[in-house]
């Protein structure tokens, strides 16, 4: 497995609650530069969000805990409104319990904000753990990535955005109840 000790320093920071200090393009500028075409190309699958066309094992891994995330999370949903959670649920292996946990703490905020909020932050820390290992290997470069388009996505969610996303929703509510 190969070392990119000069990569993985250069990066700058990131930040959940902060803007980016390089975008994506960037970033896979650097990656393309810098990892070797197997490495590269698994970058590319992971930002042009087709993880499922990547080869490396701990992007395997990601998508397993994402899995876990996202089932853990319908289950809670389902419960809430009492319905089978089992149409919404994707195969996965068996659920780790601290993930179980910090979802259910997550989901149990009483904002939606809030709740997708402390999703991403368990996401992030599980990117951590992700990488501990292997801190200049890919899986440091692959946990980067990812933590990038969190950034990103909460960079792009703004008040006026949302009220635009409202706005659309109550319009088209509204002209199919004039049908």
């Amino acid at each position: 497995m190969a070392a990119y000790y000069y990569l993985v320093a250069s990066l700058p920071a990131l930040f959940l609650d902060e803007e980016s200090p390089i975008t994506p393009a960037e970033f896979m500028a650097v990656c393309d530069q810098w990892l070797d075409a197997d490495d590269a190309r698994d970058i590319h699958c992971l930002m042009d969000n087709h993880p499922e066309r990547a080869q490396a094992a701990c992007i395997h891994q990601w998508r397993a805990r994402e899995t876990e995330i996202r089932n853990t999370a319908a289950h809670l949903r389902a419960a809430k409104v009492r319905v089978d959670a089992e149409p919404f649920l994707q195969p996965c292996r068996e659920l780790d319990l601290y993930t179980e946990k910090a979802v259910a703490e997550a989901m149990n905020r009483p904002q939606p904000l809030e709740r997708e909020l402390g999703l991403d932050q368990l996401r992030w820390s599980l990117l951590d753990d992700l990488s501990r290992f292997d801190p200049f290997g890919l899986p440091a470069v692959i946990a980067y990535a990812l933590k990038l388009k969190l950034v990103e996505r909460w960079s792009a969610l703004t008040v006026e955005k949302g009220r635009a996303v409202v706005e659309e929703y109550l319009t088209k509510q509204l002209t199919e109840m004039a049908v």
